[in-house]
């Protein structure tokens, strides 16, 4: 294993009061908790290949909130949380990020998902050529 990229989630938009529990708790599961579970699985074969390529394609919503997006911010923003804890714990064993050791891409809309998708791909396929060359 050479790369690992979290890219999935859910979202919603609508008002705190007129939003029920289970919707917030349902991005919870999907957004951080499926994340980390998926991320935890991987740990073991993470540290035994000496290191991987690691992202996480989230949102801008984990750096700040907007009207309309309290639950996808909260699950953002753990999201967020967690993964800088996972980096400062294993940094130098295993995670490395793609753009200057930072695993966390955050785009902000999806017209420009594709673009920050794109130019994740092309630095990662660089370093896999590079890496590829040496060994």
């Amino acid at each position: 294993m050479d790369v690992v990229i979290h890219s999935g989630g859910i979202s919603q938009r609508s008002r705190l009061i007129d939003t029920v529990e289970a919707v917030d708790r349902a991005m919870m599961e999907v957004n951080y908790y499926g994340t980390l579970a998926f991320t935890r699985a991987l740990l073991p074969h993470m540290i035994a290949a000496g290191g991987v390529h690691f992202a996480v394609v989230t949102s801008v919503m984990g750096l700040f909130s907007a009207p309309l997006r309290s639950g996808y911010a909260g699950a953002k923003h753990a999201m967020h949380g967690w993964f800088e804890a996972l980096r400062a714990e294993h940094q130098h064993a295993i995670l490395r990020g793609i753009d200057r050791n930072r695993p966390l891409v955050t785009p902000g809309k999806k017209k420009v998902l594709g673009y920050w998708l794109s130019r994740f791909a092309s630095r990662l396929l660089r370093r896999i050529a590079r890496r590829a060359k040496v060994t």
